[in-house]
């Protein structure tokens, strides 16, 4: 009988597969199962500003073993928005929950309702601003009101002697935005110039603000978050006699204005390990080995064209390519 080589390879086929499969078999017997589940809800969860925020929160869901869910969210600018969510999220198997508040006023009650029921982390929100008896959370954020006395600093001595200034805001109800207007308004009162408006970019705010006479008044705009200093540049681009700009800010955008000298000061706030240490603090509480209640600080950088360029500063520019 011919043998047309089939049967002499069909051995070599049965191994072969017993192989793959044997090996299939050992990776997923090593793969590690994700034991909890986050949630985590911030405001306008697609803007540029959240893209290095939620890189650090997938590489820490990663090492920790923590399955990631990253809510999907248009505008929140109420509480009551905020805790429906999280109710959602809790319903559906939730473990922990990272949570940035739209606002200050009334915010105690709602986290300590939810720490009673989950563990919270709260990203972007001052810890003073929500402490009650009772309540067990995390906090991780910057120092907002440095940083609000930093962008006084930089805008006094950047702005000509005697000028006017412009300060625009996103949500001037969110803690972490007051204190960063407040910071740099102290700062202010002590120089010479003069702060002749404020304005909230948020909620429709892009209209009112480029229509608004009054803003042509102001020699220098101090932005003290990112989509409201994208909205300045956006706003100075039209504009004949351009204003000096300073902000916070980490988007694309505005990394990119900062590169073509649209932008003179940008303050950058590591948000890459704000999303890292909000996991690692979840995931310790969810492991039982954390302590009841903490705040956990991330560092800001001031950032010039002359300076960014420099390994550190491109480290917390563009942590993604890193």
């Amino acid at each position: 009988m011919k043998d047309d080589g089939l049967l002499s390879r069909f051995p070599i086929v049965i191994l072969l597969s017993v192989i793959v499969a044997a090996f299939a078999s050992l990776r997923s017997s090593h793969t590690v199962q994700p034991k909890h589940q986050l949630s985590v809800i911030v405001s306008e969860s697609t803007l540029p500003r959240w893209v290095s925020f939620q890189a650090g929160l997938m590489r820490s869901a990663e090492d920790s073993g923590i399955s990631l869910n990253y809510v999907s969210t248009n505008e929140l600018r109420t509480l009551e928005e905020v805790e429906a969510l999280a109710e959602k999220e809790l319903s559906e198997g939730a473990d922990a929950i990272v949570l940035q508040l739209p606002e200050s006023e009334g915010a105690a009650g709602m986290v300590e309702r939810l720490s009673r029921r989950t563990v919270l982390v709260l990203v972007d929100t001052v810890p003073t601003a929500v402490s009650q008896p009772g309540a067990v959370w995390e906090s991780v954020t910057a120092d907002d009101y440095a940083i609000g006395e930093t962008l006084g600093r930089e805008l006094i001595a950047a702005a000509a002697e005697n000028g006017t200034v412009g300060i625009l805001c996103d949500n001037t109800r969110q803690s972490s935005l007051q204190r960063r207007v407040k910071g740099m308004k102290n700062v202010l009162a002590g120089s010479s110039l003069e702060l002749v408006w404020e304005q909230e970019s948020g909620q429709d705010g892009g209209a009112q603000f480029g229509a608004a006479d009054e803003l042509q008044q102001a020699d220098a705009i101090a932005a003290v978050d990112d989509k409201s200093l994208a909205l300045a540049v956006s706003y100075a681009a039209e504009r004949e006699e351009k204003p000096l700009l300073l902000g916070v800010g980490n988007s694309d955008q505005n990394v990119y204005a900062l590169d073509q000298g649209a932008v003179q000061r940008l303050i950058v706030v590591n948000e890459f390990n704000m999303g890292y240490q909000a996991v690692l603090e979840a995931a310790a509480h969810l492991e039982k080995r954390g302590d009841p209640a903490g705040e956990e600080s991330v560092e800001f950088r001031v950032i010039s064209h002359e300076n960014m360029f420099e390994s550190e500063n491109q480290k917390l520019l563009f942590p993604l390519v890193q």
